[in-house]
């Protein structure tokens, strides 16, 4: 290998590396956040605010970040975006330290954050397969996976921690150093023979839009499979607004950290069977059967209070969705023309994203009415059981799509070709 190739794979490695800094940065904060007003309120539907201000601009912002990304260079779009999260983390620092009557301004903090989010992430699904190529695209992608599994590993119980000593003021700094890092790691140090996707078609956001999901109508296994996960994260937007709450009425928020832990530990060891043990193409055609394990698995959760054993079903749990995210992500870049890949991205993630802030909305708001009218007891088991019987419903409309759906088929990466402009 040539001095110069080796300096952009090395680049290339060290990029992936700092993304890890950066996730395990911004998920403290997300931690932070929510355990602070949940614990301040003691309200489901206030915590629900939070998740939905992380996800909702997901899919705003998915809907214009096909056309940016399949414009602009990579490193602009990325080191842009980690830019403006490291500003507005650093003012949100200002106004805690400043003892704000309201948390009004923690609501658009995560809305802002996660809005730059979701363009940066199009981008690095766009860029990957550009970037690397065969084995190293999967190791990549399992690399990104194991870099979420570790950041959700550390995020909870550094939280917690942090919380306690440092505050949420000092986390808002230490968040916008970690951005202002992966900026100028993107920007001085990724090679940038790899930065660029030159596909500019000169068309507005709303025709690539509408040509990216005419595109992917016509791919029906990969529009079967987007639809799968509408119907998972409906349910995932539910289990999230419990979850977290459940745990912090069971245990301390100390210990509740620890247990959120184990889902990041589970995944970050999927994470690195996929980066070069565990054959993914034997999965990719089995990710509805995946998706029911979820829910069997956050069904136990809530049936369960043992710490060791919920521990365990944490782990299992984080397993099983990076498996999930990895398997599809693959079959995308695998399966889509690079010259579609920043809109057909975005797409899918407006598609697939659209019922998870529409189900924590509702169920914050339904999970609160119904515990004030009607259950005067142990939150705990309240929370526990309604836990319980929304993953049963979950499991059953799963497994009556195994026995009646039919099987996923995708083409082989080599059958993809580029289509025209």
């Amino acid at each position: 290998m040539s001095e110069s190739k080796r300096k952009s794979e090395s680049g290339k490695l060290f990029f992936l590396l700092v993304q890890l800094v950066s996730l395990l940065g911004s998920k403290v904060t997300h931690v932070a956040i929510g355990f602070w007003i949940y614990s301040h309120s003691r309200s489901v539907m206030d915590f629900s605010l939070v998740l939905l201000c992380s996800f909702l601009p997901n899919i705003l912002s998915s809907f214009i970040s096909g056309t940016i990304v399949d414009r602009l260079h990579f490193y602009k779009t990325f080191a842009v975006g980690d830019v403006v999260s490291a500003v507005v983390m650093s003012l949100s620092a200002l106004l805690v330290f400043s003892h704000p009557q309201t948390s009004i301004f923690l609501y658009a903090t995560i809305f802002i954050v996660s809005a730059v989010s979701a363009l940066q992430w199009v981008a690095l699904q766009a860029y990957l397969p550009g970037a690397f190529s065969g084995p190293n695209l999967i190791r990549a992608t399992g690399w990104l996976s194991t870099s979420t599994a570790l950041a959700t590993l550390g995020a909870a119980s550094m939280a917690s921690f942090l919380m306690a000593t440092i505050g949420l003021g000092a986390i808002f700094l230490i968040d916008a150093a970690t951005y202002l890092f992966s900026a100028y790691v993107v920007w001085g140090v990724l090679p940038r023979d790899n930065k660029t996707i030159p596909h500019d078609t000169g068309e507005g956001i709303l025709s690539q839009f509408r040509d990216g999901l005419a595109y992917l109508s016509g791919q029906r296994d990969l529009f079967n499979l987007i639809l799968l996960f509408v119907v998972l994260n409906f349910f995932a937007g539910i289990n999230t607004n419990l979850m977290t709450p459940l745990f912090l009425e069971r245990y301390s928020a100390k210990y509740a950290g620890y247990l959120l832990g184990f889902f990041g530990l589970g995944a970050m060891f999927a994470g690195m069977l996929q980066t070069g043990i565990l054959s993914i193409a034997r999965l990719r055609h089995n990710i509805p059967l995946l998706m029911m394990i979820v829910f069997i698995e956050d069904m136990l959760i809530g049936f369960f209070n043992a710490p060791p054993l919920v521990a365990t079903l944490m782990f299992l749990l984080g397993s099983t969705i990076a498996l999930i995210n990895t398997c599809t992500t693959l079959v995308m870049q695998e399966n889509i023309a690079s010259n579609y890949r920043g809109r057909i991205f975005a797409v899918s993630r407006t598609i697939g994203w659209i019922a998870l802030p529409l189900a924590q909305l509702l169920c914050g708001f339904v999970t609160d009415k119904i515990s004030l009218r009607f259950f005067s007891g142990d939150p705990s088991g309240f929370l526990g059981n309604l836990f319980v019987g929304v993953n049963l419903f979950a499991v059953l409309l799963f497994l009556a799509h195994l026995i009646w759906g039919r099987k996923l088929a995708f083409r082989s990466p080599e059958g993809v070709a580029e289509q025209p402009a």
